[in-house]
């Protein structure tokens, strides 16, 4: 899996692009962003509304679908396919890449530009949403 650091705030740009580069597509979250920018998805700093991203992911040719959250999160996820919305303190995203142990998964994380790994606890504690990425 691709390890990719965000950009001013674009940790979900960063994901995608992460996602894309695993697929053999290379879309930077630069691109990404100044297309979504012209069409008035996404904020300068990269951050796309909640209210936006059906709408922003159509123009990247993506399909976002809210999974609801389960633990232990199901092996088909493997495929990096998930990502992980979390909303305390703030919005930020991940991608999921490996359910390593009962109790600890493995992400891609943008803030730091590399994977980690994540207890249960810490990220129950952040209200996770799920939402499954497919390329249309």
């Amino acid at each position: 899996m691709s390890d990719v650091k965000k950009i001013k705030n674009a940790c979900l740009l960063a994901s995608l692009e992460s996602f894309f580069h695993d697929h053999g597509i290379q879309l930077e979250q630069e691109c990404m962003m100044q297309v979504l920018i012209n069409k008035k998805l996404c904020a300068t700093d990269g951050v796309i509304p909640f209210g936006r991203m059906k709408e922003a992911f159509d123009v990247l040719n993506l399909k976002i679908t809210e999974v609801p959250y389960h633990y232990p999160i199901d092996k088909k996820y493997e495929d990096g396919s998930l990502l992980i919305g979390t909303k305390s303190p703030g919005f930020h995203c991940m991608r999921f890449l490996q359910q390593v142990e009962d109790g600890k998964i493995f992400v891609m994380d943008p803030d730091v530009g590399t994977s980690r790994y994540c207890d249960k606890a810490d990220l129950e504690s952040y209200n996770p949403t799920f939402y499954q990425v497919e390329i249309l």
